[in-house]
């Protein structure tokens, strides 16, 4: 009888944490940029929709794990975020983009959708995505050396 002892490499037992803080760094960044962003987007130009401290309070975040993968959620929450990200009455069925579930457009006129939110994600995600590229970057070159 042979014995054979193998031994594996220290990578191999610490690759999955490693990958796993690495998602959660890249979320963590991504985090930090929408909260920075989302006043911005509030109070600026043509989507300005910024009279008390209301919508800049109403919104939800959070991280949804589900099986491997983790992403970041982020909603408004108060009546008047909702109203101003969705619109009311007609103007804000005829917005174009689809409301979410359980929200109701009346048959009144109404008030258009000024898309804060949306403006908040659209203009953080060409830095996110530069910032979890080097970030896989840094970790692909750390696994390879």
């Amino acid at each position: 009888m042979i014995d054979v002892q193998v031994q594996l490499a220290p990578i191999f037992s610490t690759f999955r944490r490693e990958v796993e803080e690495l998602q959660d760094e890249i979320l963590a960044q991504g985090r930090t940029s929408i909260r920075r962003q989302w006043p911005v987007s509030l109070t600026s130009g043509s989507t300005r929709w910024f009279k008390t401290g209301a919508t800049l309070q109403g919104v939800k975040e959070e991280t949804v794990t589900k099986d491997n993968n983790k992403s970041f959620r982020f909603w408004p929450t108060t009546d008047y975020a909702i109203f101003g990200e969705y619109g009311t009455g007609r103007a804000g069925a005829s917005s174009g983009t689809p409301d979410p579930r359980g929200y109701r457009y009346g048959s009144k006129q109404g008030i258009r959708a000024r898309r804060f939110g949306r403006h908040t994600i659209s203009a953080v995600r060409p830095e996110v995505t530069r910032a979890a590229v080097e970030l896989a970057r840094k970790f692909a070159a750390h696994m390879t050396t």
